[in-house]
Parts: structure tokens; C-alpha cells; sequence
């Protein structure tokens, strides 16, 4: 029998069980992607000239929870540094990517994509649906 599994929670059975991802190598391996499509059409464009790819947690709450946990105060509004960093407006914080890493709570990251060029809006959005395109049911028997 050949079983195919994202991990070893995969094996777990008679419960309910969600998977939680890590998506660090996600980034990369999307610019790695999006400079070859580019390539193959001739464009003289990388990834980073045209789009701004960045990790976050899932649940932005998730960032003050764990400020609070390890006693960090952040100056400023949490969410407006949010939305500046999916932006490209600001560079993440080494703060957060301890946070990330540090994650103790149930969730995950997700890989954020915005175009620096309204032109490109459209394609930051069908890549990020097709990286998210996945879907999972439940079922007992």
C-alpha cells in the first residue's frame, strides 16, 4: 500500500486533525516560479520588479498575542504595520519572523502578494488562488 501525506499528522485517525503549515520556502519558491514564467516569455522582469511577496501568520491577533506573551511592546498600530508590510511599504520586522517561528497556537502562515504596479493587480491575484486553490474535506465512514 503507498500512502501519500503532507505529514506525519496525516497518519492520525479517529479524530479530527487540521494541518497547520510553515510556509517559509514558499516565497522563494514563488519568485523561483514567477522568474521563470517571465523568462520563458521573453520578459526582462523579475519576480521582485513587479510584485511583493511576504510570510505572515495567518490570524494577525496572533502577532499581539504573542507580543504580550513575551512581554514586547510594539510602538504604533499593529494592524496598520500589517497592511504597510503586505504593501511593500515597510520591510518586516525580525520581531515577527520570531513570532512565526515561536508559534505555539494553533494556525499557520500564508503567503501574501500584491502587485507594486496596479497593472499587475490581476495576476497577484490569480497567483495567489491558485496557491491557495486547495481544498479539504471531511468525512467519517
Amino acid at each position: 500500500m503507498k500512502l501519500c501525506i503532507h505529514s506525519i499528522t496525516d497518519l492520525i485517525t479517529n479524530s479530527s486533525t487540521t494541518i497547520y503549515t510553515y510556509s517559509d520556502a514558499s516565497p522563494q519558491a514563488c519568485r523561483e516560479m514567477i522568474d521563470s514564467i517571465f523568462e520563458s516569455f521573453g520578459m526582462p522582469h523579475k519576480c521582485d520588479d513587479i510584485f511583493n511577496l511576504v510570510l505572515l501568520l495567518d490570524q494577525d491577533y496572533r502577532y499581539e498575542y504573542w507580543l504580550k506573551r513575551e512581554g514586547h511592546i510594539i510602538g504604533g498600530d499593529l494592524d496598520e504595520l500589517i497592511k504597510n508590510i503586505k504593501a511593500g511599504k515597510v520591510e518586516k520586522p525580525s520581531w515577527m519572523v520570531t513570532a512565526e517561528e515561536d508559534n505555539d497556537e494553533s494556525g499557520g502562515t500564508t503567503l501574501h502578494i500584491s502587485a507594486k504596479n496596479p497593472n499587475f493587480d490581476h495576476l497577484a491575484k490569480k497567483i495567489s488562488n491558485f496557491l491557495y486553490s486547495t481544498n479539504a474535506e471531511e468525512g467519517s465512514d
